[in-house]
Order: structure tokens, then sequence, then C-alpha cells
């Protein structure tokens, strides 16, 4: 059986904030070829779960063009391949990257960034866009461990995905 894919309402992004993502369909970019398209002008680096997606959503009110955050990986699951790739340079010896071209054609469309996994390349970032701002959120320890918990088990369960396509 084939069904065309679902669309996200607006009921599903008032209950799950910008995570409705997961509902959309893949835009299918291989961003390999991409280039960068707007300025990068805001580097958000707190660790996740120190109100990234609030930061995500106040970029894009705030006029910063296609502010990336983890969740934007689900409307374009492609560019997990790219995170990967950094990943594997970067903790694992693989193949050395031009950390600048590979986040122009990643990030490229993108003006502002926030969330894991690029703050995972805060170093990176910073030296391939030393003129962008720099933004540091911090949470007390004793409330954001309970709230990656809380992300780890429910949001991003591999089970989820499926559950909230049923809810």
């Amino acid at each position: 059986l084939s069904r065309s894919p679902t669309m996200a309402t607006e009921a599903d992004y008032k209950r799950l904030g910008g995570w409705a993502r997961m509902l959309e369909p893949d835009q299918r970019v291989d961003r390999h070829t991409s280039h960068r398209t707007v300025p990068m002008q805001v580097l958000s680096l707190g660790c996740p779960r120190t109100g990234t997606l609030s930061m995500q959503e106040a970029y894009s009110i705030l006029g910063y063009a296609s502010p990336y955050h983890y969740s934007s990986v689900f409307e374009n699951i492609r560019d997990a391949d790219m995170w990967q790739e950094a990943l594997r340079s970067k903790f694992h010896g693989g193949p050395a990257l031009d950390w600048k071209k590979h986040f122009d054609r990643l990030l490229g469309h993108s003006a502002a960034v926030t969330d894991a996994p690029a703050v995972l390349f805060w170093r990176e970032l910073m030296d391939a866009y030393p003129n962008a701002k720099i933004v540091l959120v911090e949470r007390d320890l004793d409330k954001w461990l309970p709230s990656c918990e809380l992300l780890l088990t429910g949001v991003l369960n591999p089970v989820a995905g499926y559950v909230l396509r049923f809810t």
C-alpha cells in the first residue's frame, strides 16, 4: 500500500512544537552539491535542552533565514549523511574535511544554527564563520539532565515516530 506523505497540521505544531517536522515529507535534497546562499550570522552553541528549539523559533521570528536545529534533519533526512561524515572526520579518524566548505554546503541555506549535532562542531563553526554572533544559553544541571532523559525516552525514542502518527 502506498500512502501520500503525512503533513503536519497546525495542531501538530501546537502540540509538538518544532518536533512536528517529523510528520512532514522528506525534502530529499542532497546538500553535497549545495552552496552558501545566505551569510551565517548566528552560532547558538548551547547544549541541547537549553532552549535550542525556542532559540530556533526566535531566530526565525527575527528574520534569520532557515535557522537550523536538530529537528531540521527530519525535514531533509539526507542531511544526516553529511553530519555523519563530519562526526567520522572529527571523532573517528575519517577523512579530513574542509570545514567551511562542508558547512557551507550543509548549512548554506541557514543564517543561524542551534542544537546538536552542530554544537559538537563549535570550534569548526567559529573558525568557519568568524563574523557570526555567538550565543550561549546555559541551564541548571539538575533541571537539564532530567530534560535530556525525557527527550531520549520520549520524542527521540525509535518508536515515538510511529506513535506520533497515530495520536
